[in-house]
């Protein structure tokens, strides 16, 4: 149950000091953006599975997809707003994950402070291009993601498939450069480039073998 009307101000005031901002959106935009696009058309594609609902067509339910796909457009309206409304010049703002894809977009559209960067990073796998390409509005999501400055994945074969879906849907180009660090992936908008990142999950292994040697840990054996 989404929190009232009524008690917005309070839930406001209790977020305040841990320097938290709601969103407020209606029990209808959140059944169809969240627990209906979100996760019965994305996180099945993201994760190599064709979504039950997807098919476009009068055979299809496209009709049920697009309604879902409104709703996930209209909280991600909302959440750009609230944002908007918070940033100052040279913010950065990380977007995180599936749930967000359209709102880098959303963002560059509201046209952000200046300085602003915008970073987005997908806790999921990217599909590969043949199974991207079944779902309806393929091309506005990846537009959504492209409206970073950085895109962020766990694996090299995640971003490779973006970067690939990218060219074949919207014919944008591919680079492959060599940095101080190593390889420099981006995609070419023309105007400017989207930084392709792959950052691996994991810990630091001889970090945490450090510490399981100090007398503060060994003391618990």
């Amino acid at each position: 149950q989404l929190v009232p009307p009524e008690e917005h101000a309070a839930v406001r005031q209790l977020l305040a000091p841990h320097n938290c901002v709601p969103v407020f959106i209606s029990q209808d935009i959140y059944e169809a953006a969240f627990p209906g696009y979100a996760a019965t058309v994305l996180w099945p594609i993201f994760h190599n599975q064709i979504p039950d609902r997807h098919a476009p067509g009068s055979n299809g339910d496209g009709e049920h997809v697009a309604k879902l796909f409104a709703g996930y457009s209209r909280a991600t309206d909302a959440i750009a707003a609230v944002v908007k409304s918070l940033s100052r010049n040279g913010d950065m703002i990380w977007v995180h994950s599936h749930q967000l894809l359209l709102l880098p977009e959303r963002l560059r559209a509201n046209k952000l402070p200046a300085n602003s960067v915008v970073s987005f990073f997908l806790h999921a796998p990217f599909p590969s291009p043949e199974l991207w390409r079944v779902i309806p509005h393929r091309t506005e999501l990846l537009n959504g993601m492209l409206g970073s400055h950085v895109v962020g994945f766990h694996l090299f074969e995640y971003a490779r498939h973006f970067m690939t879906s990218c060219r074949r849907l919207l014919g944008q180009g591919e680079n492959v450069a060599v940095g101080p660090a190593g390889g420099v992936l981006s995609i070419d908008l023309g105007s400017r480039r989207v930084t392709i990142t792959v950052s691996h999950v994991g810990i630091d292994r001889d970090l945490i073998h450090h510490r399981l040697q100090l007398p503060g840990t060994t003391q618990f054996e």
